[in-house]
């Protein structure tokens, strides 16, 4: 999954079901040198499911882990033209997904 895409530009979430590792990885969001790119976590996968319920704002993701089990947040610093969400999968995806705009006046 990239996240907040356009062009060489994304944060990507991926999730190996062999090992049970989701990784979180901002090395090409524009984010600055200065700081932790890549977190992997160990999750168990109940039933072969994982359930990531994804929110972003415009500098931010946060990323909850089958029901809250975990959470991962981090900034991000791509150009506010990144307003692409990109998927592919190896094998069998169900996927049920919500987009929610949210206008502040």
């Amino acid at each position: 999954l990239k996240l907040a895409a356009k062009g060489d530009l994304y944060t990507e979430v991926d999730y190996d079901f062999r090992t049970g590792t989701l990784i979180f990885d901002r090395t090409h969001s524009g984010t600055g040198r200065d700081c932790a790119h890549m977190r992997r976590v160990k999750t168990e996968n109940a039933d072969g499911h994982l359930r990531l319920r994804i929110l972003m704002d415009l500098y931010s993701v946060e990323m909850f882990v089958n029901d809250g089990e975990m959470a991962l947040t981090s900034v991000i610093r791509t150009p506010m033209e990144c307003d692409q969400i990109r998927m592919q999968a190896v094998g069998k995806v169900k996927a049920n997904i919500k987009k929610y705009d949210i206008n502040v006046r």
